[in-house]
């Protein structure tokens, strides 16, 4: 495949939230492109070869189906807070494939996407800061192996800055001479619950690369692929360099503004003004803007807490070591919002010999997502659970089995406190009953809907409130205290059937449908 060449086929190394989702929009909107994902676990790709995916993302099992059987799709709709985005298409021949034969696969593709997950490093080596890169190199290694044929990489994997001139170097070094390499860096900015409109009406489309002329050709090859659906004016092309940072700087700058909030959370309690008050102020400055300013129980995901670590790494690898103390500042409120409001559970419910059973609504680390990586939920589940607390657990699309397993992860060595002390429960009724309080700790909208209201200006939670002996508040979560279930008991049976329809429409196949 020479530069000039059009890309005919597309691998894709990784079938997880970041390889799944982008070769599926890409096969969408490239019909004429073959997309293959790769990866080594038979599991996964079965997932991906079914209709239970391997995670649950709005809208995601609509695009696989569409690329991936070819089947009519049409009046497809994506969730994303209160916009939705229409496609439709014709009939179409399949052009997305899921597979675990991951070399020949690499053999015959003009162009290869990287998008392996590279966790913290251990603790024994910077404390946990550096990225885990031991996958990412694996997979370049074999791909300097394999290939014999001109390639473009497009890497999509979160690396250190550098990263794409060094698998230059290593690939040029292990690749036969008359096999020709460029390596692209081209930063992937979704977020989980609203992947599928990132991809199809991205902010922006960054692609990095060497000033080379093969280097800028290679870019421009990426760019005319995006372009397929995306204007050429959010396509921006930078170094390889600037490329790689952008993704870390993204991430710090989103999660300094909610750990903003969240400190200034803290001074609202202690002085009485209302955060949610305080927020909507300072969002209606055009020079701030209202996202991410709503105090919560702090941040979670994949992405935040690693970024953050990486980039406190390099700062003091590089002698910075009052930038590295700032970003480092930025993880330490976050722990702390996330302690407080396990702490305010605590002193809201002293245990005694009757009552000690706390109900946990939503586990997932953000609403429409069974993400549940450093989630704050499973940290305060934990903190429950090891001092005494029996809980009652519900979220719409976490199952149990995963829930389980972060306890266990959090807990070692503590099997057996984690099977006596914690129920998964199959509706919110059921995580309610004979809960002493009920903590609110995502903000799902079916969770919002039903008989317990999260959202602090919705009108419907003082009716509640009202049945409920006392109520408090902890900014960034709800808590229900004290639970008088005589009165709110029918209230909830009366709405959990509603309630289950509702989440079934909006759920079953991560499709909305008009």
């Amino acid at each position: 495949m020479h530069l000039d060449s059009p890309i005919k086929k597309i691998c894709c190394v990784g079938g997880g939230y970041v390889g799944g989702p982008t070769s599926s929009v890409l096969a969408l909107k490239l019909p004429d492109v073959r997309v293959t994902v790769v990866d080594r676990n038979e599991a996964r790709i079965a997932a991906w070869n079914s209709n239970n995916l391997p995670f649950s993302e709005p809208g995601l099992l609509g695009v696989v189906k569409t690329a991936r059987d070819g089947n009519l799709a049409s009046d497809l709709y994506f969730a994303n807070n209160s916009k939705q985005a229409e496609i439709g298409f014709h009939s179409r021949r399949q052009n997305l494939f899921f597979s675990t034969s991951v070399i020949e696969t690499m053999q015959e593709a003009d162009m290869i996407f990287v998008a392996v997950d590279t966790p913290p490093g251990p603790m024994e080596l910077h404390g946990g800061a550096a990225p885990n890169l031991k996958t990412f190199y694996a997979v370049i290694q074999q791909i300097g192996e394999t290939m014999r044929r001109d390639f473009i990489l497009v890497n999509k994997s979160t690396v250190p800055c550098g990263t794409a001139m060094e698998t230059k170097r290593f690939l040029s070094s292990i690749l036969p001479l008359d096999v020709h390499c460029e390596v692209l860096s081209n930063p992937e900015f979704l977020a989980e619950g609203t992947a599928m409109n990132d991809l199809l009406n991205p902010d922006r489309i960054v692609i990095g690369s060497s000033t080379t002329r093969s280097g800028l050709a290679a870019a421009t090859k990426l760019a005319d692929l995006y372009a397929a659906w995306i204007s050429r004016d959010r396509i921006v092309a930078v170094s390889s360099q600037s490329a790689e940072l952008s993704k870390l700087a993204a991430n710090t700058l989103l999660a300094q503004r909610i750990s903003t909030i969240n400190a200034m959370s803290t001074i609202c309690d202690e002085l009485g003004a209302d955060i949610i008050e305080v927020s909507r102020i300072c969002g209606l400055d055009q020079r701030i803007g209202p996202n991410m300013l709503r105090a919560s129980l702090g941040f979670g995901g994949s992405c935040f807490r690693k970024d953050i670590l990486h980039l406190t790494h390099t700062a003091a690898d590089l002698g910075l070591h009052e930038v590295a103390t700032y970003f480092d500042g930025i993880l330490s409120i976050n722990e702390y919002q996330t302690n407080r409001f396990a702490d305010r559970i605590i002193e809201s419910n002293p245990i005694t010999t009757e009552s000690k059973t706390i109900g946990i609504l939503g586990c997932a680390f953000k609403p429409n997502t069974d993400d549940t990586r450093e989630s704050p939920a499973t940290r305060i589940m934990s903190t429950l659970v090891q001092r005494g607390y029996f809980i009652r657990v519900f979220d719409p699309l976490v199952p149990a089995v995963k829930i389980y397993q972060d306890l266990h992860t959090a807990l070692p060595g503590s099997s057996v406190l984690i099977e006596s002390c914690v129920k998964v429960c199959s509706n919110v009724y059921e995580a309610c009953e004979g809960a002493q309080s009920v903590a609110i700790l995502n903000g799902w909208d079916d969770l919002r809907s039903g008989p317990i209201v999260m959202n602090g200006n919705n009108s419907e939670k003082i009716d509640v409130v009202r049945r409920i002996n006392s109520f408090e508040r902890c900014s960034g979560g709800m808590i229900f205290s004290k639970f008088n279930l005589s009165g709110v008991i029918p209230s909830l049976r009366k709405q959990q059937a509603s309630t289950r329809m509702v989440m079934e429409r909006k759920f079953d196949g991560n499709v909305l449908r008009a």
